[in-house]
């Protein structure tokens, strides 16, 4: 079984963080309890440090989206 947490640039999801358990290894229940919180918060602070990027996509020829 999977968690994940989506990671965004914008308004748009770049990437996800996902943990995966062995379903006899614990229940979702403590899965949620164990690794939510941190995973959401990691997914957070990754996506503000992408929002802290200067926007450059000009000088790299990526198009405006």
């Amino acid at each position: 079984m999977s968690l994940s947490a989506l990671v965004w640039a914008g308004d748009q999801v770049i990437a996800c963080l996902t943990v995966i358990v062995i379903a006899s290894a614990m229940s979702f229940e403590k899965m949620l309890k164990e690794y939510a919180a941190d995973l959401k918060e990691t997914a957070a602070k990754i996506s503000a440090g992408i929002a802290a990027l200067p926007d450059d996509r000009d000088a790299r020829g990526l198009p405006e989206t």
